[in-house]
């Protein structure tokens, strides 16, 4: 975490987001929630993975403060509104400043989609694609992408009721399999993992057996 703040990495603008969008869903600002949300998908793609375990907390927080809740499909319709109109804003804005729009998106989230920079990094993705060739480039790209997206359904269904652990997971293993991981992805995943420290025996007892 130290490391990321000396080097200025815009990682950490990333992070804020993230976390502000958890700390607004626990406490019931579904609607900072979707925004801090947007900011961070905005500034990386893969924050906005993270959409249904915080749109399933804040109904989850929705459902225990409010005797009649709206319907989850409603309500999941309405946050989705609220995270699109942030990034597109954002999005638009930026299209102001730049001035070539079709520039600004190729170079920004063209970018991370597509994985034109195979410089070594502490990721996956530059050593399998250095090592294949390039007429299955794009097959294995979209394999890639799914790879990641998969978790989210995965973890979604298999951990409904702890949909706070499903985010934590999810950065964890953001932070191994996304494009361009970096260690402030990795310090982000290290300062939620105590919320879980009462697994931590648990997990010991599993390793033994």
């Amino acid at each position: 975490t130290i490391a990321s703040c000396l080097g200025r990495s815009t990682t950490v603008l990333t992070t804020t987001g993230i976390l502000y969008a958890v700390s607004n869903a626990i406490s019931g600002n579904f609607f900072n929630s979707m925004l801090a949300l947007g900011f961070a998908s905005y500034l990386s793609i893969y924050p906005a993975l993270l959409f249904i375990p915080i749109a399933i907390l804040c109904y989850d927080i929705q459902a225990q403060r409010t005797k009649q809740p709206l319907s989850m499909t409603l309500f999941t319709l309405r946050l989705f509104a609220v995270l699109l109109a942030s990034v597109a804003g954002l999005i638009g804005m930026s299209a102001l400043v730049v001035g070539d729009f079709t520039e600004f998106i190729s170079a920004t989230y063209g970018f991370q989609l597509l994985v034109p920079d195979l410089t070594p990094n502490i990721g996956l993705w530059w050593y399998f694609f250095v090592e294949i060739f390039d007429s299955f480039r794009e097959f294995f790209l979209g394999v890639f992408w799914l790879h990641l997206a998969a978790y989210v359904g995965g973890f979604t269904v298999r951990l409904r009721r702890q949909p706070l652990f499903v985010i934590t997971s999810l950065l964890g293993i953001f932070a191994i399999f996304k494009p361009y991981p970096s260690i402030s992805d990795v310090s982000l995943y290290f300062a939620l993992l105590p919320l879980y420290r009462h697994l931590f025996p648990c997990k010991q007892v599993i390793w033994m057996i």
